[in-house]
């Protein structure tokens, strides 16, 4: 029979890894139940791939077609850029957000990272007002932190698998402060905020977690 260590329960059947946090699992050869007990959900991979490469098509498709209009009625603004990227980013949300069966962090990280883009093209193409970097960047990545946390406390049984995801917002959330240091973001208090939010809640994820977050970081980098 095959232990898990982290959460202390015994497991039957051929997975190697436990089914409630994903650690590897300790067994010896002897004790292998040959029986699958936990079978893998199975889907259609052909119908997926094919209704996802019609999904892009039309999104390219709306594209062309919203750029061709753009041009045959240009007044001095191509709108269509703001229209093209928000479709990109919808098609990330879908392909990506939706249709994929990844993690629920990964998924927030990436929409936080298309929405900041987002929000940069529009600010440049209505004519730049800095709105974009002063504001609602910042103000994404302060929503993309409680999110994790909030992610972390709903599943505590599995809270390590969004901790990575946490140190990557919190490095992304000095990407203001670095914008305000080029001058480019000209209202810092929230950027100041945003890093400070960020770096608070990862410390405080690390005082709370303890060896947990000792264990998730070895098992990451295989240390």
């Amino acid at each position: 029979m095959k232990k898990c260590r982290k959460c202390n329960v015994n497991i039957l059947g051929n997975t190697h890894t436990c089914p409630l946090c994903k650690s590897v699992l300790e067994y010896d050869e002897k004790d292998i139940v040959h029986e699958n007990l936990y079978p893998n959900i199975e889907y259609d991979v052909s119908k997926y791939n094919k209704i996802r490469k019609v999904f892009i098509f039309i999104l390219i498709l709306v594209s062309v077609v919203l750029g061709y209009i753009n041009y045959l009625t240009y007044s001095g603004v191509i709108w269509s850029i703001i229209a093209i990227v928000a479709i990109v980013y919808f098609g990330i949300t879908v392909t990506y957000s939706i249709m994929n069966n990844a993690n629920i962090a990964s998924k927030i990280f990436v929409q936080t990272i298309g929405a900041a883009i987002l929000v940069v093209v529009v600010d440049n193409v209505v004519g730049y007002r800095g709105w974009s970097v002063n504001y609602v960047i910042p103000s994404i990545i302060i929503f993309a932190n409680l999110a994790i946390v909030i992610c972390m406390l709903i599943n505590r049984m599995n809270w390590q698998s969004y901790f990575m995801y946490q140190i990557a917002i919190t490095v992304f959330s000095f990407i203001p402060l670095i914008l305000f240091g080029t001058k480019i973001i000209t209202r810092p208090f929230l950027a100041v905020l945003t890093s400070c939010i960020s770096i608070l809640i990862l410390i405080g994820t690390i005082v709370f977690g303890d060896k947990s977050v000792i264990s998730e970081l070895k098992r990451r980098f295989n240390t």
